[in-house]
C-alpha cells in the first residue's frame, strides 16, 4: 500500500480495505480481518480531519453493516450542516450537538429498521469526535473507544458500555482481562437497539503533536495498550499510525472487522 506523501486527500480501496487520509492530520482505515466473510465497521473523516466517526455494526444482528453505514452518514451530515457552530468551540454546544447525532442516528436506524422488516433488530456501535480549539470532544455509544496518545502516555477517554465494562469500573477485573473474557461481546446500549441510548460525552485537551484515537473493538481486543501506545509512539504520521495499528491487529488473527481513526494535532 502506498504512503500518501505526494500529496492529500488520499484514497484506497480494496477488498479486505478501505483507505481515507482527506488531509495530513488524520487517517482512517477499515480492515475485513482474517477471519470474518465481510466488513460491517465504517468510518468518516471530515476533509479537515476535525470530525471523525467510527461505528462497528454488530455482529450477529440483521444488517449491522446497513446499521453502521446510516449511523455515520447521519453523524457526518449532521455535524458538516453545523460546520460554524462546531468552529465556535463553545463546549456545552458542542456537547449538545453530538447527543442530538447520536439520538438522531439512533432513530434512523429505528426507521430504517421499521420499513424493511428484514432489517428488524439491525444495530451499531458508535464512536464520533470532534476536535476543535485545542479540545476534543468524544461521543459514544457501545464499546467501540476514543483513546489520547501523548506525553502521558495512552489514556482511554471512553467507558465501555457492555458489562465486561461494569466490571472494569467496579475493580472487580483488570483492564486487560477484558480483551479475554468469556462475555466481552455482549454490550449494555448501541444504536438501533431498544429500550434506547444514554450517550457519553468526553472533553479532553490535545496537545500539538498529541494523537487521538477511535477504534472499534477488533483493534483494541487484538492489541494491548502498550502495543497500542508503542505503534503511535513510532509512527510519524496518522496514515502511518492507522496502517501499522491495523496490520498489527491482523497480525494477532484479526479475529473480526478493524476499525482504526487517527488524528494528530498539528501547529507549533
Amino acid at each position: 500500500m502506498p504512503d500518501p506523501t505526494t500529496g492529500y486527500p488520499f484514497s484506497e480501496s480494496t477488498a479486505m480495505r478501505r483507505v481515507s487520509a482527506p488531509c495530513a492530520v488524520a487517517c482512517a482505515v477499515t480492515d475485513r480481518g482474517r477471519v470474518r466473510e465481510h466488513n460491517e465497521d465504517t468510518f468518516h473523516v471530515s476533509a479537515d480531519g476535525t470530525v471523525l466517526v467510527a461505528a462497528d455494526g454488530l455482529g450477529g444482528h440483521v444488517a449491522g453493516e446497513i446499521a453502521s453505514e446510516i449511523s455515520t452518514q447521519f453523524v457526518a451530515q449532521l455535524l458538516d450542516s453545523e460546520r460554524q457552530l462546531v468552529l465556535k468551540g463553545v463546549p456545552e454546544q458542542i456537547a449538545t450537538l453530538l447527543v442530538t447525532a447520536l439520538h438522531g442516528a439512533h432513530e434512523a436506524v429505528l426507521d430504517e429498521a421499521d420499513s424493511d422488516k428484514s432489517r428488524e433488530g439491525m444495530g451499531t456501535t458508535l464512536v464520533v469526535a470532534v476536535v476543535t480549539g485545542g479540545v476534543a470532544y468524544v461521543a459514544h455509544v457501545g464499546d467501540v473507544r476514543g483513546y489520547i496518545f501523548g506525553k502521558d502516555g495512552l489514556t482511554q477517554v471512553t467507558d465501555d458500555h457492555s458489562p465486561v465494562g461494569e466490571l472494569v469500573r467496579a475493580g472487580h477485573i483488570a483492564p486487560d482481562e477484558a480483551r479475554a473474557h468469556p462475555e466481552k461481546h455482549l454490550i449494555s446500549q448501541a444504536i438501533g437497539l431498544l429500550p434506547g441510548i444514554s450517550p457519553e460525552i468526553s472533553e479532553v485537551d490535545i496537545e500539538v503533536g498529541e494523537s487521538l484515537l477511535l477504534c472499534s473493538d477488533g483493534l483494541w481486543e487484538a492489541l494491548p495498550d502498550d502495543d497500542i501506545a508503542a505503534i503511535l509512539d513510532s509512527s510519524d504520521t496518522p496514515y502511518t499510525a492507522a496502517v501499522a495499528l491495523t496490520d498489527a491487529a491482523n497480525d494477532r488473527g484479526g479475529p473480526d472487522n478493524i476499525t482504526t481513526v487517527v488524528y494528530t494535532r498539528s501547529g507549533s
